[in-house]
């Protein structure tokens, strides 16, 4: 009877060892594919980009000018308008340059200047310059080499037609490029134009604070990006006449940028 009792506490002794281990087993189990699956939309939504309102994009900050800061010639500065050619802002754009007796170069959007030939003509007319901004301003990054390549060609083929000049440059939507983008641009035979001085126009802080922004960081060779399309750009042609009182007063002249 002693041996039989005595067996009997080593089963009980090893069914609780087993008991312990099965316990030790479970605490230790990695978490279940459910609540690995609960934190993917979280950290999908994370990353998501936000959306763009189309009236006013984010440039690619800072986007370097390509051009010399020293000029021949004195004291230059290279004024540039994007996202036109529109109805209104076009117009009193020029109007202030040739009050100014300056020149400016005029990036346009393929889709705007079909919709608007006249204020494409309007801009060629008084010896300003033209340059291609795309055909509906996205992102180049973002597109297959195919779309990007349809987005120069169908721009260039337009702008052309309408201004009788060939396009010779290209500034990319928000100065985004990559090597994809580049090298399109290159097999098209355009140079790539950016710029060195962004007021931020497209954010419409103000007349004051554009003209401000612009007037303190002038310097020979500058190339200043504005806007004359895309939106209201009332407070842009504001801006204008101020900066260009008060650089033609520090003796600087206005030209268009050299190969557009």
């Amino acid at each position: 009877m002693a041996q039989v009792g005595g067996r009997g506490r080593q089963v009980q002794i090893v069914c609780v060892a087993i008991v312990l281990l099965v316990a030790a087993s479970l605490f230790d189990a990695p978490p279940s594919s459910a609540s690995e699956g609960s934190a993917t939309p979280t950290d999908s939504k994370s990353s998501a980009d936000p959306e763009r309102e189309p009236e006013e994009p984010d440039p690619v900050e800072p986007a370097e000018s390509q051009e010399p800061d020293d000029k021949p010639g004195g004291k230059v500065i290279y004024l540039t308008f994007d996202d036109g050619p529109w109805a209104g802002h076009t117009r009193r754009v020029l109007e202030l340059l040739d009050e100014y007796d300056a020149k400016a170069t005029f990036f346009q959007v393929g889709g705007e200047a079909a919709a608007r030939p006249e204020l494409t003509r309007a801009v060629v007319a008084p010896g300003h310059a033209l340059g291609s901004h795309t055909w509906n301003h996205k992102d180049l990054r973002k597109l297959s080499r195919r779309a990007v390549s349809h987005q120069i060609t169908r721009t260039s083929a337009v702008l052309g037609r309408i201004s009788g000049r060939p396009i010779t440059c290209l500034r990319p939507p928000y100065g985004a490029k990559n090597a994809r983008v580049m090298s399109v641009i290159r097999s098209k035979k355009l140079a790539m134009k950016l710029w060195d001085i962004d007021p931020r126009d497209w954010k419409k802080p103000g007349a004051s604070v554009i003209a401000r922004r612009v007037i303190s960081k002038a310097h020979p060779g500058a190339v200043v990006l504005m806007h004359d399309g895309g939106g209201n750009r009332s407070q842009s042609v504001k801006a204008l006449k101020r900066i260009l009182q008060a650089l033609t007063t520090k003796g600087y002249r206005f030209e268009m940028l050299p190969g557009c």
